[in-house]
Parts: structure tokens; C-alpha cells; sequence
């Protein structure tokens, strides 16, 4: 049995649970706290995973309580801890008596951790009223038609002032225009963009003269289900854009097209990518 809490948002969790399902053995049990994003992105519920609901009390100071004795039980070689290996490519146990592990932190982002089959295997069960949905922004088989969807992933918010105000990872517009124009001269049907972000009232000013953009205003769970049936995609440097493009991109045709150096596209400098697969991505 391992145990873990949550590693960031949506994408990090993502990794975090793709390593650890990885990792485990066949009849092992994933015990996760505080996966929310996780669990409302993917069908998570599963034999071999369980989620942690703790009572009406915070639920941090309960999780805080159980890691501690964890924790104490591994200083004495009782329990096991999970950790990331120096070169961050693996997952290695610590000596212990019982077959139970604390994941100890680390966000798993090296491609030598990943299985992405695992994660296809919890992919949601969509509802009718989420089919209904994707069949509304013509995702579905039936409405497709002959045209390209390509997705774009806007993230502004925290990224304005992240990792710093003089180097946001918040991308220019001018890089997501330039990227459009490559899909539209790579695609030979018409392209339609489906635009999500976390602040629409940018996009609507920023491409307001772009008739071939269409603004999507949802919830995370939709948005990623959409962008994750999209047959191409201009990402953000957000692991929640890049795990909906490498869904996608099991059988779709792209290209999903990323920012060079990630965090660090202005600077021009490697800053936090999530891997080094360029299998399925298009470095821009």
C-alpha cells in the first residue's frame, strides 16, 4: 500500500499518480488525499485506487496526523517512504518491515516515470450530458465533419508574476497568433480554435479580430475533456495543457505545439518542462 497526498494541481497530480501506479505492484492499493483535481478529471475510482475522506475537521490536520505516524514508523524501519532518486528518474522504497509506503513529496514530471497507458485506464466514463457537451463543440465522431479543432490553452493568473514579474511563464499574444498561423498553413481542411483560459476577458480583447476562434468558458473538467478530443493543440506551460495534448495525441494527428523552455520561454532558458519527450510535442 502506498500513500500519498497532493502534489500541486490538476497536471502535477496527474504525474504524481502516473509514477505511482507505475511503481506499484499488481495487487498494491494507491491510498490518495486531497486529489480532488485528479478524481474530477479522470474516472478515478477503481480497485486499486482509494481516496482518503477524512471527517468534518479540517482535513489537513487529520492527514497531518496519520503522515506523522508514518513517518515515525519509517525512522524506525516499521513503515516504508517513497522518494524521488537524486537524478529524479525513478522511485525508490526505503527498508521497512510492512508492505506500507508515505510517498514523500517530488512532482514525478521525468519521462522515465511515466505510464500513460495506466492513466488512459482511468479516462472518464463521459456522461450523457458531457457527450452531449463535446457533441455541442463538434468533438464527437458524428460532428466532427471534415475540418481541424485545435485547442489553445491560455494561462495567465498566477503566471503573470511566476517564477518572476520580470520573467513571467504567462505567454505573449503574439506567440499564440504565431502559432495559429502554423496551424492553419500546416492543416489542409479548415482550422477552428477552441480557446480556454482562466482570464476570458483577455482573450476576448486580445483576439476580438480572430473569426476563426471560439471561447470557451467552462469548468476545468470540461475544458481539459474537450482540449484532451481536440485534433491539435497550441499549449501553455501548464502540465494541465500538456497531459490533455498527450491524451490526444495517442490518436490524433496534431501537431501540439509547446513553448520552447517552457517556464523560461522569455529568458530563453530550460525552466521546469515536464519532460523531455518531444515524441508528440512541437517545440516553438
Amino acid at each position: 500500500m502506498i500513500v500519498a497526498r497532493s502534489e500541486g494541481r490538476a497536471g502535477n497530480q496527474l504525474f504524481v499518480v502516473s509514477a505511482l501506479l507505475k511503481l506499484k505492484g499488481q495487487r498494491e492499493k494507491l491510498i490518495l488525499h486531497l486529489f480532488d483535481d485528479f478524481h474530477s478529471l479522470l474516472e478515478a475510482d477503481s480497485p486499486e485506487i482509494r481516496h482518503l475522506r477524512f471527517p468534518h475537521a479540517p482535513k489537513l490536520r487529520w492527514w497531518y496526523l496519520l503522515e506523522s505516524a508514518l513517518r515515525t514508523l519509517a525512522a524506525f524501519r516499521i513503515t516504508k517512504t517513497v522518494h524521488l532518486s537524486d537524478d529524479g528518474g525513478r522511485l525508490e522504497f526505503s527498508q521497512g518491515l510492512l508492505p506500507v509506503a508515505l510517498f514523500v513529496g517530488g512532482f514525478c514530471q521525468d519521462e522515465r516515470l511515466l505510464d500513460v497507458e495506466r492513466i488512459r485506464q482511468f479516462w472518464r466514463t463521459k456522461s450523457e450530458a458531457e457527450t452531449t457537451w463535446l457533441a455541442s463543440l463538434k468533438l464527437t465522431p458524428e460532428t466532427l465533419g471534415g475540418g481541424t479543432t485545435c485547442f489553445v490553452h491560455v494561462r495567465r493568473g498566477d503566471y503573470l508574476q511566476w517564477p518572476s514579474a520580470d520573467f513571467p511563464a504567462a505567454l505573449e499574444k503574439e506567440w499564440y497568433a504565431t502559432q495559429m498561423d502554423k496551424v492553419r498553413k500546416q492543416s489542409i481542411a479548415p482550422v477552428r480554435f477552441l480557446m480556454f483560459s482562466d482570464d476570458p476577458a483577455f482573450c476576448q480583447v486580445a483576439f476580438a479580430n480572430t473569426r476563426d476562434i471560439v471561447l470557451i468558458d467552462a469548468p476545468s473538467e470540461l475544458s481539459f475533456l474537450a482540449m484532451s478530443h481536440c485534433q491539435a493543440g497550441i499549449l501553455s506551460a501548464s502540465t494541465f495543457s500538456w497531459w490533455a495534448a498527450k491524451l490526444a495525441a495517442t490518436d490524433q494527428p496534431g501537431p501540439f505545439i509547446a513553448p520552447r523552455y517552457w517556464f523560461g520561454w522569455r529568458r530563453r532558458e530550460w525552466i521546469g518542462s515536464p519532460t523531455a519527450d518531444e515524441g508528440f510535442l512541437e517545440w516553438a
